[in-house]
């Protein structure tokens, strides 16, 4: 029996395609609100605890590999380490803000930070400075390792996504129109998936060496892009965009579903809890995060602000927890309903 998701959009569809052209969009967008507000199946994400993390714009946030700590980029150049009972850790600044994103390696033992000069800055987790790469000739908005051999991605705002060995040097690169926003890689650095600020996402599979990848790019609805995430099995990406939605797409660019995350403007955060069956949250300009199946069925929602947008989400490795931030410099825990009592 098809769930409420896919019966509204095979009865819209129908609808649509008997209506007059002029009126065709007017109801695509209603029937797309039908699908974010039926009564909740399940409404169980629950507020753990809320700190204010930074004076500024909070720019991303991700669990360590753990699930002990949270690691937070700033719109002031600070990254920062955090108990998960809001207890600040070690800081790190010193490279030019903005700080667009700051991520772990696998192991927790290190992890990258973005700067608006081009650089990426190497740390290992107490807050040692390890290196800097001076890489791109304009903004680093995104850089993530690659598996465990100390190999990272980069994307910058002059279109350029580069593959790069421990030292910096680039061994693959991919030139696409426009800043390339936003970055997400498997955990073995196999699959990268990049966002164009056209619109575009480029599927990124490399090769044993490193040294050659196959692409293969498509148009998504959204322009610029917010957040990716890829799912648990590596066969699913999660896109966020400008224009409210979620979207959900295979490895060939066949979009499987697309969801409205707020009442107003973007959609900020859209990330998959990486647990089995897997749950999909979505976060944007409405201070709410929403809860999906990664069949698009609306599971329930909490209202994290009624005056700050939320900027960015992570789950938490076990899937039971996960992490929000906002554009005051707020940060949020939150519990996750447990997997196995989703229907």
């Amino acid at each position: 029996m098809k769930n409420v998701w896919e019966t509204i959009h095979a009865f819209g569809g129908a609808f649509i395609r008997v209506l007059p052209p002029k009126f065709t969009a007017l109801a695509s967008a209603a029937i797309t609100v039908l699908v974010v507000f039926p009564k909740p199946a399940l409404a169980e994400l629950k507020l753990i605890r809320e700190w204010i993390a930074a004076p500024a714009l909070i720019q991303n946030v991700e669990f360590s590999p753990d699930g002990k700590q949270l690691l937070t980029a700033s719109g002031g150049g600070v990254a920062q380490l955090w108990g998960l009972d809001g207890t600040p850790g070690r800081v790190m600044q010193g490279q030019r803000p903005p700080m667009f994103n700051s991520h772990f390696n696998r192991k927790g033992s290190q992890f990258l930070t973005t700067g608006y000069d081009g650089s990426v800055w190497l740390w290992d987790r107490n807050g040692t400075l390890l290196q800097k790469f001076f890489i791109h000739k304009a903004a680093v908005s995104d850089a993530r390792f690659l598996g465990d051999n100390g190999n990272f991605v980069s994307g910058s705002d002059d279109g350029l996504v580069v593959l790069r060995n421990p030292k910096g040097q680039p061994m693959w690169i991919g030139m696409y129109p426009g800043t390339s926003r936003q970055l997400a890689a498997t955990s073995e650095g196999n699959l990268v998936v990049a966002a164009s600020d056209n619109g575009q996402l480029h599927v990124i599979v490399r090769d044993q060496t490193g040294k050659t990848a196959k692409v293969k790019s498509f148009q998504t609805p959204h322009g610029r892009m917010n957040q990716l995430s890829i799912s648990a099995d590596g066969k699913k990406i999660a896109a966020s965009g400008i224009d409210g939605t979620v979207t959900i797409w295979d490895l060939q660019g066949k979009m499987l579903g697309r969801l409205k995350a707020t009442t107003k403007g973007w959609a900020d955060g859209g990330v998959f809890c990486n647990t089995e069956p897997g749950l999909l949250l979505t976060a944007g300009d409405d201070g709410v995060v929403r809860e999906w199946s990664q069949a698009g069925k609306y599971l329930g929602e909490l209202k994290l602000s009624t005056t700050s947008r939320l900027t960015k989400l992570d789950c938490a490795p076990n899937g039971r927890m996960a992490a929000a931030v906002g554009s005051s410099g707020e940060l949020w825990l939150i519990e996750v309903t447990p997997l196995h009592s989703h229907p």
